[in-house]
């Protein structure tokens, strides 16, 4: 997760707090922390995926006679 996670839960519970003025039941803080931690998910898939897809193209690159025989 990271350093920036703390910080992050942090930033989660204090904004719905300045945007409804009545204070929020704790199954719906509970869904906010479920609903954002999905997305949070979602995101660092996509980034390790595109870091992945783009490691294996810069090793195409980089050894193009080992892979070339291969590809073709």
């Amino acid at each position: 997760m990271g350093c920036g996670f703390p910080s992050f839960l942090g930033k989660l519970l204090l904004v719905p707090q300045k945007r409804f003025p009545k204070p929020l039941s704790e199954k719906e803080i509970i869904a906010r922390i479920i609903n954002s931690l999905r997305s949070l998910l979602y995101t660092q898939k996509f980034l390790f995926r595109m870091f992945f897809e783009g490691f294996v193209v810069v090793n195409c690159i980089k050894q193009p006679s080992s892979w070339g025989a291969q590809v073709r």
